[in-house]
């Protein structure tokens, strides 16, 4: 191969991850992170509440 095309592959690279590392390096805030799991379906303990289950008398089963 012609040292030129290595050269440039090489260059290429070394531009690429410098443009992309502040991109990969970034870790998401525990907000970021949170709004993503409540988008996904996540509910947290306390806002589920436990009902007992009744029978068909109206009395609660133990």
């Amino acid at each position: 191969m012609d040292g030129r095309i290595l050269l440039g592959i090489g260059i290429g690279m070394v531009l690429t991850c410098i443009l992309l590392r502040p991109l990969l390096g970034r870790k998401p805030s525990a907000a970021e992170i949170e709004a993503r799991a409540r988008s996904m379906g996540m509910i947290y303990e306390q806002e589920v509440r436990a009902l007992p289950e009744e029978d068909g008398e109206g009395k609660k089963s133990k």
